[in-house]
């Protein structure tokens, strides 16, 4: 695994003792993140020796003092990410340095995002957004994606690749259906104490939840031997052909880290992989199914048992095959994200949520109804994808800052509307 290098700037001028102390205080923040720290750049040359090691994640540039903007101008522009993150604190023109670096920056096209903090000592916050900020943005690079069922792959895994350089390989179903035989009673059996303590099981088909959770643990197998970092699964050519969907075996995959997209859907997998960085969860991928004045209904067929309360087993929407998931959601603040089919676009707005559950018979089975700041129908007009990706909590910010260090452009839904 790729880590973040945090790459402490500072100029000589301003004392050797006093960034030294203050490069102390960071190291004790940076102790609880897998994060390797390099030496102190006080130079032209260590900056461009540096800028050679900088690979596939953004750097943290930690301006120490003032007087470092050239350093990390050079780090930057010479690196292979070229984008970065910049940590200042409210000493010794720490701060005035970063923008400085960023302002000329601006000027190749290469982002610099900025956190700020008061003094070292109360960095701990800032230091964490900008790790996971880093982290979520080196996650979406580089990936190798499976995508189970389509025998070829989608346009949109074309454009995955110029913009992400991520890769997307096919996996007939056969190959998980094969896998799947293999799977032993035990496992089975295992695999069902889990998602009992998660969901009630009552009234279910014994012989079907069992093929469930063999395909469930069969796709886990092949992430782990084929090395990939996600998967994706074109569902209902499956549902179609076996009478039963693969809902629960993605939620599960979701619910212990591994993210896993339904219907092939690359650009939701991706926003999935970057709310997994961000918040712990795997977000839930939902389509818009109805508006009314403020209020946004989404609906969709799985969800990851960790983000619901009260979640049942449930028959699918449109095929009425089992199995699905219908549940209350956790928290009342989210935000509703999307990707472009073509990933050059991220949006995003803050909502929250009015009620949820299987409000409805005539959608999929677990449901939200949002409320946001502006008119719904406004959304409808400017969406720039149907499936949307529900993330815990506020994280407009945090996608944004990631959408910069990506190199795409991000929409505010909000602002947006309102114009």
């Amino acid at each position: 695994m790729v880590k973040i290098l945090a790459i402490p700037l500072a100029s000589e001028l301003h004392g050797v003792k006093y960034y030294e102390s203050i490069l102390e205080v960071f190291k004790e923040h940076f102790k609880q993140f897998d994060i390797e720290v390099l030496s102190v750049v006080k130079n032209i040359n260590e900056s461009k020796n540096v800028a050679k090691r900088i690979g596939e994640s953004p750097p943290l540039l930690i301006f120490l003092t003032g007087g470092t903007s050239k350093l990390a101008r050079i780090i930057l522009s010479e690196s292979e990410f070229r984008a970065g993150i910049a940590l200042a604190h409210g000493q010794h023109n720490s701060l005035a340095s970063a923008l400085s670096a960023r302002s000329k920056l601006d000027l190749e096209g290469i982002p610099l995002v900025i956190f700020t903090c008061t003094e070292p000592l109360t960095c701990g916050s800032s230091i964490e957004r900008c790790i996971r900020v880093g982290k979520a943005a080196m996650k979406v690079k580089k990936m190798r994606i499976g995508i189970i069922g389509p025998k070829e792959l989608p346009e949109e895994a074309r454009y995955l690749k110029e913009i992400f350089d991520s890769e997307a390989i096919l996996i007939p179903h056969s190959d998980v259906l094969s896998e799947a035989e293999k799977i032993d009673k035990e496992s089975i059996n295992k695999a069902k104490d889990i998602l009992r303590s998660k969901l009630s099981l009552e009234e279910i088909n014994v012989v079907i939840i069992d093929k469930i959770l063999s395909l469930y643990l069969a796709m886990r197998r092949i992430v782990d031997d084929m090395g990939l970092d996600a998967l994706a699964i074109d569902c209902f050519p499956f549902l179609i052909e076996h009478r039963y969907t693969p809902c629960i075996a993605l939620a599960m995959l979701n619910n212990e880290g591994i993210i896993a997209a339904c219907e092939a859907d690359l650009r939701s997998l991706v926003l999935m992989v970057i709310s997994k960085e961000l918040t712990g969860y795997s977000g839930w991928i939902a389509n818009p199914s109805m508006v009314k004045d403020r209020e946004l209904v989404i609906a969709h067929c799985t969800i990851a048992p960790s983000m619901i309360k009260r979640g049942i087993l449930t028959t699918h929407f449109e095929s009425n095959y089992p199995y699905s998931i219908s549940g209350e959601l956790k928290e009342n603040t989210y935000t509703l994200t999307s990707i472009s089919y073509d990933f050059t676009e991220m949006a995003a707005t803050k909502v929250r949520i009015a009620r949820s559950g299987m409000i409805s018979p005539h959608m999929c089975r677990t449901q939200a109804v949002l409320e946001l700041d502006f008119s719904a129908e406004k959304l409808i007009d400017i969406a720039i994808s149907n499936h949307h990706v529900l993330i815990p909590g506020d994280v407009r910010e945090e996608l944004r800052y990631i959408a910069e260090l990506l190199g795409i452009g991000y929409i505010d839904y909000g602002k947006l509307a309102l114009e």
